[in-house]
């Protein structure tokens, strides 16, 4: 599995058309991650592959995030192209296992899409909080998906009242406070989900960033195994 990114040319940052009204539909929802394209498409800040997985293999990762600390931040540099090879080394044996193959193909879809030839991998065995507040995404694109536990929830555009949408450069929640006026209207995501999440830094996207936030801790002890992608410019 392979991709050249020698010709990739990293985004130009544009301001948000506001005299043009975005499309209604801003999240689009599909089934194979080649179809997750759909992100570049004007006005749309959420794609959503909807997969399924065995509930031998969902045991299993969940068995691992319960048993395992897991805690992984590296910067991967995808020449020379071999992704399942340099996943592989940044994984422990247990993990390379149960999600090497899957974590692969993230990488490679997120490169092909995010046209970035340097990513930052986080795998993280995190603990919810009890209530995380809704933020705006202000980096140009995001990978996200859960494998174990609750998975994020994000707010359709018509629900959102932003506050201070153009601020510049934007990096901390309060750069782009966010009301939700129908709180209803939270959709979750599921385990094995995953996001590509379009940002207030997107060519041509600012002030339009998905607004989404962890699922509220369930139990105390509650547990869950995240995985982000980020692109490095």
């Amino acid at each position: 599995m392979s991709h050249d990114p020698a010709n990739v040319v990293a985004p130009v940052a544009k301001v948000f058309p506001f005299d043009i009204t975005p499309p209604g539909d801003h999240a689009v929802v599909v089934r194979e991650l080649h179809e997750a394209q759909a992100i570049h498409r004007f006005g749309v800040n959420l794609t959503v592959v909807r997969r399924t997985v065995s509930a031998t293999r969902a045991a299993a990762v969940q068995a691992l995030c319960a048993s395992h600390d897991i805690s992984i931040d590296v910067t991967m540099d995808t020449h020379p192209l071999y992704y399942d090879q340099q996943v592989a080394e940044v994984l422990p044996p247990e993990l390379g296992t149960a999600l090497g193959d899957d974590i692969a193909s993230l990488v490679y879809w997120f490169v092909v899409l995010g046209q970035t030839p340097v990513i930052r991998l986080q795998l993280n065995k995190i603990a919810p909080v009890p209530d995380p507040a809704f933020a705006t995404e202000n980096q140009s694109l995001r990978l996200a998906v859960t494998y174990s536990g609750f998975g994020l929830q994000w707010v359709p555009n018509q629900a959102v009242q932003r506050v201070g949408p153009t601020a510049a450069k934007a990096r901390t929640p309060d750069d782009h406070q966010t009301v939700v006026t129908a709180p209803a209207s939270v959709r979750p995501l599921q385990p094995w989900w995953v996001a590509f999440i379009k940002g207030n830094d997107f060519p041509g996207n600012c002030g339009n960033g998905l607004v989404y936030r962890p699922s509220p801790q369930r139990t105390l002890s509650e547990r869950r195994l995240q995985l982000t992608l980020d692109p490095i410019y």
